[in-house]
């Protein structure tokens, strides 16, 4: 084994080399976005380009600015989210028409032992059970004080399938195509936990409010979507634990998430202070309790899938064993983070 193949894989192409991967990515996140913007203004009326300000004015009739005055808002809040669609249609594409990327599109499929429903229901619970306990907490403290405004079903259903659209665009560019890009090329799965985590923090780099704590959180949880995929081949748990984690901040409590305030929830937010489980300006997600949460439920998912046996799902293994044989009792073994 050469220099080199100690630490490429012989599957690897091309474009899985980190930095074009990255590239690639971010391509497929910022085209996908001014396509989303254009299919969300076409077919619901909504100017994108006003900020949150201006569509509060649009909805109540007090502004002449754009052509959407009036909407409610809840569509107009959900518009911000479905944005997102045209990165589903890029990175989609991304997958399907290179033949080599088009193994990616299994980790959609439902199985027994991947994309399970009961994991996507865990994931659903997980990322709303520890927001909320962040949340008590940080009422008990006296550093959130809320107060019901209404609850309605409908509006809350379009409002949780547009925050499944915005949290599954970020899970499929990070998780499922830039992850697996570089487990294709890298034989150490660290390199691809650290690079995609990386940057799904720094994509959120101009949200209000962003900083050491924020960014340290924002890249937990990015290694325990990761893990997920790692060991658990569950890019439906990712998905689902990404959308009730913005949907519980933003719409349920009405609480800035990554530093972006909802205009409609179930909630609103009277009072706030900071505490370590909240920052006033980015939320849940700024608070240094939040972040032991998540390192904690990252440390109990990989003891749990040692302890239960589960060895690492490689997409390319088999690529790897037809372009070299004489690996191929190397690639039948798990592979270990560390």
């Amino acid at each position: 084994m050469g220099f080199l193949e100690r630490f490429l894989r012989p599957c690897r192409k091309l474009t899985d080399m980190f930095l074009i991967a990255c590239v690639e990515t971010f391509a497929l996140v910022l085209i996908g976005g001014i396509l989303g913007n254009i299919i969300v203004e076409k077919t619901l009326g909504v100017d994108i380009g006003v900020d949150v300000t201006q569509l509060a004015q649009l909805m109540q009739d007090q502004s002449q600015t754009g052509t959407a005055g009036g909407i409610p808002a809840h569509l107009a809040c959900a518009a911000h989210y479905l944005t997102f669609c045209g990165i589903w249609v890029f990175t989609l594409l991304a997958m399907v028409i290179p033949p080599s990327n088009r193994p990616m599109l299994r980790k959609f499929l439902i199985s027994r032992d991947g994309n399970s429903i009961k994991r996507i229901l865990l994931g659903l619970l997980a990322g709303f059970g520890i927001n909320s306990i962040c949340v008590i907490i940080s009422i008990f403290l006296g550093d959130i004080a809320l107060s019901f405004d209404h609850f309605e079903p409908l509006p809350l259903l379009i409002l949780f399938l547009a925050v499944l659209v915005q949290s599954g665009a970020e899970e499929i560019t990070c998780r499922q195509f830039l992850f697996q890009k570089l487990t294709r090329r890298y034989r150490s799965p660290l390199v691809a936990v650290i690079i995609s985590s990386v940057f799904f923090a720094a994509s959120h780099l101009a949200n209000p409010g962003i900083g050491p704590v924020p960014i340290a959180q924002l890249i937990v949880v990015a290694i325990l979507f990761a893990i997920l995929i790692y060991y658990y081949d569950a890019l439906g748990a990712c998905i689902a634990f990404h959308t009730a984690w913005n949907f519980t901040q933003n719409i349920i409590y009405g609480l800035p998430n990554s530093g972006l305030v909802s205009l409609y929830s179930i909630f609103k937010l009277k009072a706030a202070s900071s505490d370590p489980f909240f920052d006033a300006t980015f939320g849940v997600e700024g608070g240094v309790g939040g972040t032991v949460l998540l390192v904690l439920a990252c440390v109990f998912l990989v003891v749990h899938a040692k302890r239960n046996g589960y060895c690492p799902k490689d997409l390319w293994e088999d690529g790897a064993t037809l372009e070299e044989p004489q690996l191929a009792l190397a690639s039948t073994g798990p592979r270990h983070m560390a």
